[in-house]
């Protein structure tokens, strides 16, 4: 099955965070026999041009969207 993984992060403060958590999932799949791409929106420039793009290309029978974690793990701003 062609996957597309999309990291919707948009935050860079306090700084950018790689997404983990999806290429965690994406080895599961891959390890699985799927065929997976991963797509970071904050690499590719916030483009909604890029993610058209990659959904053109890949084609995807399936497209999962990871969230960064809700807070902004800054201690001094609880």
């Amino acid at each position: 099955m062609n996957i597309l993984l999309i990291s919707a992060n948009v935050a860079e403060t306090p700084y950018a965070v790689y997404p983990l958590g999806m290429s965690m999932v994406a080895t599961a799949l891959k390890q699985d026999g799927h065929n997976v791409v991963l797509f970071d929106f904050l690499q590719q420039g916030q483009s909604f041009d890029a993610v058209r793009e990659v959904v053109r290309r890949v084609r995807p029978e399936l497209i999962g969207i990871s969230i960064r974690n809700i807070d902004n793990v800054n201690l001094l701003n609880e």
